[in-house]
């Protein structure tokens, strides 16, 4: 048995949970009873050979995808989904995780960024289809042959050395999404990409092809780039370089500290254990289209990135933010920060935090926006209209006026227990009672 196969063996066996094994094994064992050879292919093997388990299956058989789906149903129990035009199956398994399986097929494109046209074909046709070398690798998993690792690109040997390969000089034209996913794999990954590839993707957005991607593949992949957490600077580094950004904003120049200020305050807010989801990719993008007029940042967002129109809103809100800040004096009380801070989302929290480190403020300032995250928008009275009825006072929008400016007296570290909240209220009450 050659030592490649041997350690592929291994590394399935050390690397994988013992249950995606034998998945991978029933679906082999599946494939050789209908007479076929089966792989499994993309990031799942360049995952395995960096020694990352990988849980998304995808599958490539040399006869039918949907007939080895079925079988491989019949054992594990799921439901197939099949797609007689892309000749592909999907089997959504009882614990709601996905097998997707495929049919080795050649494609052509009828047009650049178009959807491809497909048709049968070969193992090698359809490794050679895929958009970069380390991405063009199977592993075969039926009995006689599992192990044995298919690398005619030459991905393994990029994969080594950390580096980015298109299969064709006409990898970016025929889908220009793969210039953006190159970006994201660098990122994610530390990779570079080879002086050839990086030409190549400079010459695809130089000669529009970003032009033919539909609005929602091109915000699929854009915003996967802005997502990356600590990296995302990088990412729009390397867009601004490729030519990307120019050509969504001539003459665009993203805040370079504002960028870098966002890792550290985005570990602040992890650091606060709070619950609230991030949305990374929005906060970045607000900082990228910070540099442009509203209009031009409306643009982009309908556009360009087709967001609804309650995203578009949320973006306009971040944008104005990143451009123009949020002003409280130091010797301002919780109440005001308070009411200042809470009509912001998540994001717009995080962004505030980069803006205070960028302009250098003080220590404190930070501290307090961290005071309102973990305390001062949580805090709630101890009583409630009710109890203020129970002593006499009418209903009506007094109570709540009463109420709301207890809320600021606790706020501003008055009125902490009950009875003071219920003397606060009282009193605010008989002092505008002449308003009611």
């Amino acid at each position: 048995m050659p030592e490649t196969q041997v350690e592929i063996e291994r590394l399935l066996k050390e690397t994988l949970p013992a249950e995606l094994r034998r998945r991978l094994e029933i679906a082999g064992e599946e494939a050789a009873r209908l007479g076929s050879d089966c792989y499994v292919v993309g990031g799942f093997v360049r995952d395995l050979l960096r020694g990352v388990p990988n849980l998304d299956l995808d599958l490539l058989v040399e006869r039918s995808a949907s007939d080895l789906a079925a079988a491989v149903a019949r054992r594990l129990g799921g439901t197939a989904r099949h797609q007689r035009r892309f000749a592909t199956a999907s089997l959504r398994l009882p614990d709601g995780s996905v097998i997707d399986f495929a049919t080795c097929r050649s494609e052509t494109y009828p047009s650049p960024g178009a959807l491809p046209v497909v048709h049968p074909g070969t193992l090698i046709e359809d490794l050679r289809r895929r958009d970069f070398t380390v991405n063009a690798m199977a592993i075969a998993i039926t009995p006689n042959r599992w192990g044995e690792l298919v690398d005619p690109f030459g991905g393994r040997r990029d994969l080594e050395r950390r580096e980015m390969a298109v299969l064709h000089s006409g990898s970016f034209l025929d889908d220009p999404t793969r210039i953006l996913r190159r970006i994201r794999f660098e990122i994610r990954f530390g990779w570079k990409s080879k002086a050839q590839t990086r030409c190549l993707a400079g010459g695809a957005v130089a000669a529009g092809a970003l032009d033919t991607i539909s609005p929602e593949r091109l915000r699929r992949e854009f915003m996967a780039i802005l997502y990356h957490r600590s990296r995302a600077g990088a990412g729009v580094r390397r867009l601004r370089e490729l030519g990307v950004l120019e050509w969504f904003a001539p003459g665009i120049v993203p805040p370079e500290q504002l960028l870098r200020a966002l890792p550290v305050s985005i570990r602040w807010w992890q650091k606060l254990g709070q619950e609230d989801a991030l949305e990374v990719d929005h906060l970045t993008l607000a900082v990228v289209l910070s540099d442009l007029s509203p209009a031009q940042a409306a643009a982009i967002c309908v556009c360009r990135l087709r967001f609804s129109p309650g995203e578009s809103e949320a973006m306009d809100d971040l944008v104005r933010l990143a451009r123009e800040g949020l002003y409280l004096t130091a010797t301002a009380w919780p109440s005001e920060i308070t009411r200042a801070l809470t009509p912001l989302r998540p994001e717009g929290w995080v962004l505030l935090h980069a803006l205070l480190r960028r302009a250098g403020s003080r220590r404190a300032d930070c501290l307090r926006l961290s005071r309102f995250v973990r305390d001062w928008r949580h805090r709630r009275l101890l009583i409630s209209g009710d109890d203020l009825k129970a002593l006499g006072h009418p209903a009506g929008k007094a109570l709540g006026r009463a109420l709301r400016a207890t809320l600021t007296a606790h706020l501003d570290g008055m009125a902490a227990t009950r009875k003071d909240q219920i003397e606060f209220a009282v009193h605010w009450l008989n002092e505008h009672r002449e308003e009611h």
